[in-house]
């Protein structure tokens, strides 16, 4: 990975520390190319890159929805002992994954696909359930009637109901894997809006990390950039860092994109 990756400071902070970690299942068969990478407490990092299938990948490995093959991944307070050495069960509600590919329950209404989760682990008691769930369908600012089953729903308001199931369970983190995929611009600017503005207002040490095929929502919010190529991977502060790299890939992958938007013209 390049060297760009901010110093850590205040290690008290980190919430995820990740070395040369790979995924056990490569799309297409491709070679691994280990992961480093430290998380901390309230950060987003953003997630682009040429094959957003391994994307996926990692994001999975990182949610501890899929085994590494190689390397380790520590959480919280197992960081410098054993890697995910808390239960499956306790992890798995320690972190967060949501993809546009993962369906709802098609048989039940949104308010009880919101709740599912919530209720099958036991984490809460009634009260605190109903105060998040509540929470939860204010900060979507009416996107959603969550008595519909989830057929005559629309996309954006699909969206909105995964990423409130996931936050349910008040997840450390949130990994996100192209939660924007096949909306409407007006549609991708409200969700949005949602993940990275109202959702850390509710949970202000949740970490966000967001895979995306759209550079324009990296462009418009703060956040830390990293980018997977077939050479490897590159981090970056900022936005600013990411167009202005002088790395060969980013370069061509900037020139792909600038054909299609002009995002790219302010920092160059």
């Amino acid at each position: 990975m390049s060297d760009r990756e901010p110093s850590i400071s205040a290690d008290e902070h980190l919430l995820i520390k990740v070395q040369a970690a790979c995924p056990k299942h490569q799309p297409n068969g491709e070679p691994c190319l280990p992961l480093d990478l430290r998380i901390h407490r309230g950060e987003l990092i953003f997630l682009l890159g040429e094959e957003p299938e391994a994307l996926r990948a990692y994001l999975r490995i990182l949610a501890a929805v899929e085994p590494i093959s190689r390397g380790e991944i520590l959480l919280g307070d197992a960081i410098g002992d054993a890697p995910f050495s808390l239960p499956w069960q306790q992890l798995r509600q320690s972190l967060g994954y949501v993809d546009h590919a993962i369906p709802l329950l098609s048989v039940l209404s949104g308010l009880d696909n919101l709740k599912l989760a919530a209720h099958y682990h036991q984490q809460d008691d009634e009260q605190t359930i109903a105060l998040r769930e509540q929470a939860l369908l204010g900060a979507m600012q009416g996107q959603m009637d969550h008595s519909l089953l989830p057929a005559y729903m629309t996309p954006l308001q699909q969206r909105h109901l995964g990423i409130a199931r996931a936050l349910m369970l008040c997840p450390k983190a949130l990994f996100a894997h192209n939660p924007f995929f096949g909306l409407s611009r007006p549609a991708r600017q409200h969700l949005a809006d949602f993940l990275l503005q109202r959702v850390p207002q509710l949970f202000p040490e949740i970490s966000l990390i967001i895979s995306t095929d759209d550079p324009e929502l990296v462009h418009r919010y703060a956040g830390r950039v990293l980018f997977h190529s077939r050479s490897g991977w590159f981090s970056f502060h900022n936005w600013e860092d990411f167009v202005s790299s002088p790395e060969d890939v980013v370069r061509y992958y900037i020139h792909q994109q600038r054909a299609q938007r002009d995002i790219f013209s302010e920092a160059q």
